[in-house]
């Protein structure tokens, strides 16, 4: 489900297939495009597209009715479903990189295609809700098994979450949602598709690299990755430039350094190897660097090969690019060496040789760099991700009238589709097994090791060991989840159960669940949510968990064991399990029992295992430590916490002279400001928890009971709030006077961020608004790395970097 589809590759022909099976419903809609076709493999497509249309209406755009079609734009949705479930496909390579035969994770299913997403335009490539969920009542409709989505949206609570709204309809219908977790990693708390019945997938790197090498004229090779064949001649050395000393007069230095085409004069560039920076992704509809196979300019040949670095913040993670001329994309690191070397010496050369495929390279898997991570936004309760799979360097077919039909493309939506085609071979082998329960077995058997030598997965953008918020359970092993032993079943009951354990009323969850008569259990909490990994967020003393096993394997008596936990005691009951027969379910607790002190704040990981001697069922632990104890009833308002109707009456009369924040048009204006605006998910989030007085200040931590003193960490002269952190320390002064807009602001805190926010929405505009909530994130960083002894604050620094950043995004 995402961006349609190219039908004439051979990943989808369908020679040798049987008849369509007659519980397909679905339907093949062609538009005005007569040579699309459907076939006995390819047996369905839609589109979706009333929702966009008027999206467009409202901001005065029309498009002919051709465009509006149910091929694929860019090639993602052509790629994403071969997949999941292209047939084998031999003798395909990228320029003659990763040589050999393609295929889907099920390649003998059938698969069609759901429309939802169209390219081109702002906001569009997650689609708009409402063609979203229609595509989701579509597919169940057709009788579909499971759905692959490499699609997402800003987490936010389920019931107005439009894939968790849309997968929970599918569950309940017997159909597997399987999603991407995001690109916004390595930073935590990025996670996308966070509901427990979507099935959640990071991604991983592979044991296959694309390389090309960078040979300097002192003899120093640096390693990149290309998918490149051409090479230069290899006994000589060219000349190296880099963009900003090949940029036009009027051009910009960042411009011309990342080498946009309109920043460069090419004939300082003619004959030489062309050296740029790589910064943050771009958005769909913005503009791109120079592209590799011609020049800018008419009358200028273009440079002869190109070298392109990454930047401190994109750090060690490159990505292989399929280019006509020589080229390479080296790592930060290695980056430092060229600009050292051009910088140092009068007349650089270099020479980049061709790509190669290089095999059994380590370590592999990694998680991806730009997989996003955990914790759990929504609820931390629920470890995401579920598991992670191969999302790097993935070869499959792109568009037809491309120069490169297929191609290596990253991401997890890569990954995803791996897991939905497993999902759909374990389908075929036990038919009658609820989606959770392939679920779990796909989670249960997952590894967290790689290699002969069994070391532990590790994380790309540190090289450190990876945790569960990384991968989840950890890098799928589909030939094990075919016989998993045991699974921990959920049914759509426990779902409805998890809501009210949530905090949802019965009434919410029956407008959610139409036509069920529910009302929620009496003892029911999310310790006894069945999912097949556990997170305990709030461990104060000890805290109890339980979980049920069904035995999907022969009879026999399984073992737990348990993997060491630091600062936790971990004590299972019964410590074996004996199931006489299949179908069988038994229950077990499991008691967490803070033994030592930890960091407040910090989670510790470990695991659970139960086996039988040849099964093993192992779910994740993941625990946080907290000071927080049972609650209490009690009056916020007085200061011994009892209700006084003095202070109930001042309360009253203070929320009815209240003025708003957004003004007369209410905090839901704020809210959907907030959301729309266009910067990353994670700054969103960050100025959402601000306005909610949500950050570690000294004063939010004072308020928990923790022994602070609340003054700033900075100036060491005021309380330190969210307002006087982010705006009104003397420390920022700097700050506040380097941008024209924010003068106009005043110098001094607001009683409270959420006033000053409310603010700044009706004097600023747009642009303004977004630049100052990236300098605002960024202040909250330098003073989170400050208060470490990390880095110090540099106000010069900061403006520069924000604005850039800005840019970038």
């Amino acid at each position: 489900m995402l961006q349609g589809i190219s039908p004439e590759y051979e990943s989808f022909n369908d020679e040798g297939y049987d008849p369509v099976p007659p519980k397909w419903r679905g339907d093949c809609e062609s538009g005005t495009d007569d040579g699309f076709k459907c076939n006995r493999k390819f047996i369905g497509a839609r589109y979706f597209y009333a929702g966009f249309r008027k999206l467009l209406s409202d901001n005065n755009i029309s498009l002919p009715e051709t465009y509006f079609n149910v091929r694929d734009g860019n090639g993602h949705g052509t790629h994403t479903l071969a997949t999941a479930g292209g047939n084998f496909v031999a003798n395909i390579s990228v320029m003659g990189n990763g040589n050999g035969a393609v295929k889907g994770g099920a390649p003998r299913a059938r698969v069609a295609s759901y429309k939802v997403s169209w390219s081109g335009f702002w906001g569009s490539n997650g689609g708009d809700p409402a063609d979203v969920l229609k595509a989701f009542d579509s597919a169940i409709y057709d009788g579909v098994d499971v759905i692959s989505a490499s699609i997402g949206f800003t987490s936010e609570d389920y019931f107005k979450d439009v894939i968790a709204i849309g997968s929970f309809h599918a569950i309940k219908n017997g159909v597997m949602v399987v999603c991407s977790a995001g690109n916004s990693g390595p930073d935590p708390y990025t996670m996308e598709n966070e509901a427990p019945w979507l099935f959640t997938v990071a991604a991983s790197t592979t044991d296959r690299d694309f390389v090309s090498y960078v040979t300097l004229g002192n003899g120093k090779k640096l390693k990149g990755a290309s998918l490149s064949n051409n090479s230069m001649a290899s006994e000589k050395y060219y000349p190296v430039i880099d963009g900003v000393s090949a940029k036009l007069p009027n051009a910009t230095d960042i411009d011309a350094m990342e080498c946009y085409p309109e920043a460069l004069d090419n004939t300082k560039t003619e004959g030489k190897i062309l050296v740029c920076v790589a910064k943050a992704p771009k958005k769909e509809n913005e503009k791109n660097p120079m592209p590799d196979t011609q020049p800018a300019r008419p009358d200028a040949k273009p440079y002869i090969a190109k070298i392109t670095a990454n930047d401190n913040f994109t750090g060690n993670y490159i990505r292989a690019d399929a280019t006509i001329l020589p080229s390479a994309k080296i790592n930060f690191t290695e980056g430092q060496f060229l600009f050292d070397y051009m910088k140092t010496t009068k007349n650089p050369v270099a020479q980049v040789s061709g790509s190669k495929t290089e095999f059994n390279t380590n370590p592999a898997p990694m998680v991806a760099q730009f997989s996003s991570r955990g914790p759990n936004k929504i609820q931390p309760a629920i470890i995401k991700p579920d598991v992670t799979a191969p999302g790097v360097d993935i070869i499959a077919p792109y568009r037809p009238d491309s120069s490169f039909p297929y191609k290596a493309l990253s991401g997890t939506s890569m990954s995803a589709p791996h897991v939905a085609g497993i999902f759909a071979l374990l389908k075929k082998i036990h038919p009658n097994w609820s989606p959770s329960a392939i679920k779990s077995a796909i989670m249960t058997t997952a590894s967290t090791k790689y290699g002969n030598s069994q070391s532990p997965i590790l994380d790309q953008a540190t090289k450190l060991e990876a945790t569960a918020f990384h991968y989840g359970s950890g890098h799928v092993r589909p030939d094990l989840a075919a016989d998993p032993g045991l699974v921990y079943e959920l049914r759509v009951q426990d779902y409805l159960n998890f809501f009210c354990a949530h905090g949802y009323y019965e009434k919410t969850i029956s407008a959610f669940c139409p036509g069920t008569l529910f009302a929620c259990p009496k003892s029911f909490n999310m310790t006894d949510f069945n999912y097949p990994s556990i997170a305990v967020p709030y461990l104060v003393d000890s805290v109890t968990v339980t979980r049920k096993l069904l035995n999907v394997g022969t009879p026999g008596v399984y073992n737990v064991t348990v993997e060491e936990i630091a600062g936790v005691s971990v004590q299972v009951e019964p410590k074996s399990l004996k199931f006489g027969k299949e179908g069988e379910e038994q229950k077990f607790k499991v008691v967490f029992k803070r033994n030592n002190f930890v960091k407040l704040g910090k989670y510790v990981f470990g695991g659970l295992s139960w086996s039988d001697g040849s099964h093993y069922v192992r779910s994740p632990i993941a625990v946080m430590f907290n000071t927080r104890r049972d609650d209490l009833c009690c009056w916020h308002f007085t200061s011994n916490g009892e209700y006084a109707v003095k202070s109930g009456y001042n309360l009253g009369l203070s929320l009815v002279q209240e003025h708003s924040c957004s003004g007369a048009q209410g905090s839901g204006f704020l809210w959907d400001k907030i959301w729309n605006l266009a910067v990353p998910p994670k700054i969103k989030i960050f100025i959402w928890r601000a306005c909610h007085e949500w950050l570690t200040t000294q004063v939010s931590l004072a308020k928990r009971r923790i022994q602070v003193d609340g003054l700033c960490p900075d100036c060491s002269k005021k309380f330190e709030t969210t307002s006087h952190a982010l705006w009104g320390c003397s420390g920022l002064k700097d700050i506040r006077d380097g941008v024209t807009f924010m003068k106009g602001l005043g110098g001094t805190a607001k009683a409270s961020f959420i006033d000053l926010f409310g603010s700044c929405l009706h004097s600023l505009e747009n642009g303004e608004l977004e630049l100052l909530c990236v300098i605002l994130w960024r202040i909250w960083f330098f003073r989170n790395q400050d208060v470490h002894g990390n880095s110090k604050f540099r106000e010069e620094d900061t403006l520069s970097w924000c604005k850039e950043f800005l840019d970038n995004y």
